[in-house]
């Protein structure tokens, strides 16, 4: 591999033996070399294959973070990887090994953030949540702090965030509307006694946001109007719910729910109720 750039001593931008650049850790690695000669690849410890776009940016947390914790966050999140069967977008490395060292260093400084906000993280994103859980067990025993549980709210977040190929606010945003609908349902019905059903709701109205989001729905097509009024005269309480639902949508995406995706919403909370 032929060096291209040297960020210090441990990292080094190189383009590989099939001319494709790649960003490369290891001690010592960098010492003492310059632009154009051959690496000692018996000093490489990890090999960073990216997407051209995050290459670009993964370059700068190289160049800023300690090698430890960019092996760390790898490591974290390859054991994402393992853990789901989503795609996990690249940048994850960039906003994830950036958070994770800002969280360190956040505790070396007794700086308390307020993670109030991202009580309902728990609730509305599991799956991601469990993982998360794992990667703070493994972050915790690596570095031996104290990093609590809490701490895996935000790192569900990173990873919903590289499941979307979206921006962290574009996240934020998607988790508050949740939030809301959240909030509406439980006032609206008194009790929910299917949890199963429930999260199976709430799972529908994330991939629906998320749809909305990266303009993956259609809401042109048809399909169930005949059903939807049918289903309406039955379940004259559920459909109060889901026309809240839909100004919930409306008023923070500006997107009108076609029949079809009513109709999936009144079938939802029929199940719960």
């Amino acid at each position: 591999m032929i060096a291209i750039k040297i960020f210090n001593n441990n990292s080094v931008l190189a383009k590989d033996h099939k001319g494709k650049e790649v960003i490369l850790l290891g001690g010592g690695l960098g010492f003492g070399i310059h632009k154009n000669d051959e690496i000692d690849e018996r000093k490489i410890e990890k090999i960073f294959r990216l997407d051209k776009a995050t290459t670009s940016k993964f370059q700068k947390i190289v160049q800023e973070t300690p090698m430890q914790i960019i092996l760390l966050a790898d490591r974290v999140i390859r054991l994402i990887k393992e853990q789901t069967q989503k795609e996990i977008n690249d940048y994850i490395y960039v906003t994830l090994t950036d958070h994770i060292y800002s969280t360190v260093e956040r505790i070396k400084n007794n700086i308390i953030f307020d993670d109030t906000l991202l009580l309902n993280v728990k609730g509305l994103y599991k799956e991601e949540y469990e993982i998360a859980l794992k990667a703070v067990e493994m972050i915790r025993n690596s570095l031996d702090i104290k990093l609590n549980n809490s701490e895996a709210s935000f790192i569900a977040l990173h990873i919903l965030n590289a499941e979307m190929n979206s921006e962290m606010e574009k996240t934020y945003e998607i988790t508050s509307i949740l939030e809301e609908i959240q909030k509406y349902v439980s006032e609206h019905f008194q009790s929910l006694k299917n949890e199963t059903a429930y999260d199976r709701f709430i799972i529908h109205c994330r991939f629906l946001l998320q749809g909305i989001e990266m303009e993956k729905v259609d809401n042109k097509i048809s399909i169930f109007s005949d059903m939807l009024n049918e289903l309406k005269e039955d379940y004259q309480g559920e459909m109060v719910c889901v026309k809240g639902i839909a100004d919930i949508i409306r008023k923070r995406k500006n997107y009108q729910l076609s029949n079809d995706e009513m109709f999936y919403l009144l079938i939802h909370l029929a199940r719960l109720s």
